[in-house]
């Protein structure tokens, strides 16, 4: 298998991409250098710090600087089985509490988080870094693109090239920001066939990177896949060529809001 730098370097290549793909893993070894929070506080969402290593920095999360209690529990820091959470997520506690109002019903809420297994986190840090400056040795679980319409297509297509089965290889499921690109793909890990995740439709977590940015949560078993796959494929037609001349004409990359 090729280096982690050789496959950043080829995606972005064939797919025109100026950031860079995402490395998320778990290490008792923070990196030099690393961003992160200086604590735990409502409004400081861990997107804004995934999405600062797709633009070359390194951030490093642990239990006493996950931002909001969200990430926390997504990321296996912290239980978070509250009791007002199902309210949050829905219509809220009249006189106590505003809902989000993403959840129609608090009893439709609570079924959801019954249903879904959150990993404790099984190192002291959560890492997002450029998948090309990982240090030797060190292996992502997922590895995340976040990118416009124009390139999530040529993911989409790339992920179900080699597919035989009915079922597709992606995954759209309602969930935090930080739960579609770790706990939902780190959870897909178990699986014969780990899918990747197409996210980031967190309308609160959507103001933290540019309107036109979606996520691709990739396992590394699908990641590696899609790699091997790359020649022969459709990123060699003159398909691919017209999209591919509109991406490289009209990238930028604009930070996301802290």
């Amino acid at each position: 298998m090729a280096k982690y730098a050789e496959i950043s370097k080829r995606f972005k290549n064939v797919l025109g991409m100026k950031n860079s793909p995402i490395a998320v893993y778990y290490s008792d070894k923070k990196p030099k250098g690393a961003v992160g929070f200086k604590g735990v506080r409502s409004g400081w969402c861990v997107i804004s710090l995934a999405y600062k290593a797709a633009l070359g920095k390194t951030a490093a999360i642990d239990k006493k600087t996950y931002g909001c209690r969200g990430a926390g529990r997504y990321l296996g820091f912290i239980r978070g089985d509250w009791p007002w959470l199902p309210y949050f997520l829905s219509y809220g506690i009249k006189g106590e509490m505003e809902g989000e109002r993403y959840i129609k019903t608090p009893e439709i809420a609570k079924l959801r988080f019954d249903r879904m297994k959150l990993r404790p986190a099984p190192a002291r840090y959560c890492i997002f870094a450029p998948l090309e400056k990982l240090g030797k040795g060190v292996d992502p679980e997922v590895v995340v693109f976040f990118a416009p319409p124009d390139i999530i297509s040529a993911l989409v297509v790339l992920a179900e090239y080699a597919n035989p089965r009915e079922e597709s290889n992606i995954l759209v499921k309602f969930g935090a920001g930080c739960g579609q690109v770790v706990a939902i793909p780190v959870n897909e890990l178990e699986k014969k066939h780990p899918k990747a995740v197409l996210g980031l439709f967190d309308v609160s977590a959507r103001p933290r990177v540019p309107k036109n940015i979606l996520s691709f949560a990739i396992p590394l078993p699908l990641l590696e896949e899609m790699y091997s796959n790359i020649d022969g494929s459709f990123l060699y037609t003159k398909s691919w060529k017209k999209v591919y001349k509109r991406i490289v004409a009209g990238r930028n990359v604009t930070k996301g809001s802290e």
